[in-house]
């Protein structure tokens, strides 16, 4: 089996979708050969997408391309789409980008072999939006990374930034500040359970996205905490020091960061969306995301329960445990082969 990698997403700035990429990338490791282009800008990765990477192709080649895009012109291709939020809600994204993943999924859509996608509810979204059958399209779910993110190793930022060492406690909130994590949202019910919990703070880890109309966070309520980037070894820290873990998403493909937070023993508060509990089962306490007293009135729950968050805090853990990157990545190398069989 030869198997090219797409690699234009390996060397971006780490968001769930490059995550997915370069940890399946590792585990298949020698398996397959990765092409990257040297010019690291947007446009020239466009360009080289499209244009250079056909021509380092040898005609005995499977070309997977990890990441929502590849090459229109690689017919023998796996293509991974996360999901189609641009098309089941364009108004969460610039004009432009809505524009371009209409064109180039519909064409991509027919033209490759096989789509990968990371639940069922992206599948079911995948074929209804793009017009292909299902048989076409394979559920291989995310991983969690268990030598980094498990609940023996030390807290708060263990790795490279000790000097933010504090001792308050706090809820954690992991993602790109984009429409769709509901951030607005958040900060409303924070607002609520700050004034019962003045102890606390809201630990924000991430940064607004190129792609998105994104939220303004230029007014933050009192106790909010914003980080920017953090390396694996600090955010697990993160994970494993936290009160609790809030996903308070509209709408996603997976849940990578609450699988995470799990997989440190953090508790979960949920968004209740199809991929979550697909991912999550019972293992999350979860809210009504549009309802901010519903996720201030979750989390107040937890706070002042102990026995309910050691009782979510076991079950997440068994949960996290389901998930490998290991396994996901067999999943993906068994159909690459029967392809080529």
């Amino acid at each position: 089996m030869n198997l090219v990698v797409n690699g234009r997403a390996l060397g971006r700035p780490l968001s769930g979708v490059e995550r997915y990429a370069q940890q399946m990338v590792a585990c298949m490791q020698d398996r397959v050969r990765v092409c990257v282009a040297a010019d690291r800008s947007p446009l020239a990765q466009l360009l080289w997408e499209q244009a250079g990477l056909p021509g380092l192709l040898n005609d005995d080649d499977w070309l997977w391309s990890p990441a929502n895009s590849g090459p229109i012109a690689v017919r023998r291709q796996l293509l991974t789409l996360h999901d189609v939020a641009p098309l089941d809600h364009p108004e969460w994204y610039r004009p432009a980008y809505v524009i371009w993943c209409a064109g180039l999924w519909r064409i991509l859509s027919r033209r490759v072999q096989v789509i990968l996608t990371d639940s069922n509810f992206s599948r079911s979204r995948i074929g209804a939006r793009l017009k292909v059958p299902l048989h076409k399209i394979h559920m291989i779910p995310v991983g969690v990374d268990s030598k980094v993110f498990h609940p023996s190793g030390p807290g708060r930022f263990a790795g490279q930034q000790p000097a933010r060492e504090e001792s308050a406690p706090y809820i954690l909130f992991v993602g790109t500040f984009q429409p769709r994590k509901n951030i607005p949202v958040l900060l409303e019910a924070w607002s609520k359970i700050h004034r019962q919990r003045l102890d606390l703070r809201l630990m924000m880890v991430g940064a607004p996205g190129r792609l998105f109309r994104n939220p303004r966070l230029k007014r933050l309520p009192p106790g909010v905490q914003i980080v920017e980037r953090l390396s694996d070894i600090d955010l697990a820290g993160l994970y494993r020091s936290a009160t609790l873990y809030i996903q308070p998403s509209l709408y996603e493909g997976a849940a990578l960061t609450a699988l995470e937070a799990q997989a440190c023993g953090c508790p979960v508060v949920a968004a209740d969306i199809p991929a979550f509990r697909e991912y999550l089962s019972g293992s999350a306490a979860y809210f009504r995301p549009t309802v901010p007293n519903d996720l201030a009135e979750s989390a107040l729950d937890l706070l002042e329960n102990p026995a309910r968050r050691s009782s979510l805090r076991e079950d997440g853990l068994r949960q996290a445990g389901r998930y490998s990157w290991e396994a996901s990545a067999e999943k993906l190398w068994d159909l690459a082969v029967g392809l080529s069989a």
